[in-house]
């Protein structure tokens, strides 16, 4: 007994002393870790850089990768979590999301009526408009600082969506109008999506670029079971890259940067599974379905500065007949170019900014990002030009330049969304302009 008792107590401290030598290795790691690596591989391996690789948003709304359907509810490969719609392109799907409204959008329903003592307001656009409306409080408390706008009960609805570009607005509006919804107000804040997103769809396939986005796949007839399975197998390993982002964000594992380096490891090696199946997918769909009904009538886009200037032309058209439906409606109708972080002398960018752009964190964006990128520098020029005819047919304002003195970071990815403080800026600065123009129209 007494060699065993001997044999078991040896065995229990040679592993107090492993546990000790593993908490003093992991102690030294996180004492002298983060600027070691720093040091020598860069900041993105400092314990801020590890954690905005792992937390930040990379399944951007929308994306063509992100949040994909295993499951075949039609011959379409629909985008979850979003339900086609026969005349706006898609909303977002009630099935797969209770807390939507019965018309498909996030808020209270549009399908609001005028009131005496009450101010309806109308947001419009993509994504960011949807963050402007997500945080509509502060356009709210801007409003109210005027007398017109004081005494007034202001409730603000949303026809945003992420992804949505001209004429979804257009359509949403007119839509909803039709079916009896009354506002008193309608800002449309878009330009982004109307240049980037048609002018990185023509890089990869030749689908008309006035249809709403990733258009090719929702209407595609594409049977073949392979492909589900792959587009099964991305939807899975998304949701578990979201998996690992979520629990560094919302655990002390954001504390630890043992933890964040691991986390970092795996969320490297799932990005190049995501980015190895979402390639896979974009292929066979080309090589499958080349239907007038999946990539729409015929387009030139053999001139670029010609297609951008058409996509700007055909912004300002559809801003030209909101105003119009707006007027004839008796609706006040404001419109703002959004600004966007690659406009050039828009804004010097912080170094969090700098690296949260880096398309080397985000493997399976870098061709959308260096797209985005080039679409915005080659093309806001001409949203810009356009916009200055605008001017004087609708209330229009250019809001890219806004933060151009702005020293904090307003922007948190690479492609063209907002953080809190930016989006406060942007509902300041909408609101401003509103108050001082209100008195000036005449109604």
């Amino acid at each position: 007994m007494n060699g065993r008792e001997n044999l078991f107590r040896e065995r229990v401290s040679q592993g107090k002393y492993l546990l000790y030598l593993i908490f003093a290795v992991w102690l030294l790691l996180e004492l002298i870790g983060p600027s070691i690596l720093s040091t020598v591989k860069g900041d993105h391996l400092s314990k801020k850089g590890l954690l905005n690789s792992l937390i930040s948003d990379v399944d951007i709304e929308n994306d063509s990768s992100r949040n994909l359907s295993g499951r075949r509810t039609t011959d379409s490969l629909l985008l979850k979590p979003y339900a086609l719609h026969p005349y706006i392109g898609y909303i977002f799907d009630r099935d797969q999301d209770s807390t939507i409204n019965n018309a498909g959008f996030r808020g209270p329903s549009p399908l609001t009526k005028k009131a005496t003592g009450h101010f309806k307001i109308c947001i419009t656009g993509g994504s960011v408009a949807l963050q402007t409306f997500s945080m509509r409080g502060s356009l709210i408390k801007e409003l109210q600082k005027s007398t017109y706008f004081r005494e007034k009960k202001i409730e603000v609805v949303n026809l945003a969506l992420g992804g949505y570009k001209q004429p979804q607005q257009l359509m949403a509006l007119t839509y909803h109008l039709f079916l009896g919804a009354e506002y008193d107000m309608v800002i449309n804040l878009d330009g982004f999506n109307e240049m980037a997103l048609p002018y990185t769809a023509a890089k990869h396939s030749n689908h008309y670029p006035f249809f709403p986005r990733n258009w090719e796949k929702n209407a595609a007839n594409i049977p073949d079971p392979t492909l589900y399975r792959k587009w099964s197998a991305l939807s899975l390993a998304m949701e578990r890259r979201n998996s690992l982002k979520q629990r560094h964000s919302r655990s002390l594992f954001k504390y630890s940067y043992v933890a964040l380096l691991f986390g970092h490891a795996q969320l490297a090696s799932m990005n190049e599974q995501v980015k190895d199946l979402n390639d896979q997918i974009n292929t066979e769909i080309r090589n499958l379905d080349d239907s007038f009904q999946s990539l729409g009538p015929p387009y030139d886009f053999s001139n670029e500065q010609v297609f951008l200037k058409d996509l700007a032309e055909k912004w300002k058209n559809a801003s030209f007949q909101m105003h119009n439906i707006c007027r004839a409606n008796g609706i006040r109708y404001f419109h703002f170019l959004q600004p966007n972080q690659y406009v050039a002398g828009s804004k010097v960018l912080t170094d969090e900014e700098n690296r949260i752009a880096n398309m080397d964190i985000y493997p399976e964006k870098k061709n959308a990002t260096y797209h985005y990128s080039q679409a915005v520098k080659r093309g806001y020029s001409y949203l810009i030009e356009e916009g200055r005819e605008l001017k004087d047919l609708v209330p229009f304002w250019d809001l890219t330049m806004i933060f151009s003195d702005e020293k904090n970071s307003v922007y948190t990815d690479f492609c063209c969304h907002f953080n809190q403080y930016g989006v406060v800026e942007i509902n300041r600065r909408i609101a401003g302009i509103i108050i001082d123009y209100i008195p000036q129209d005449g109604r």
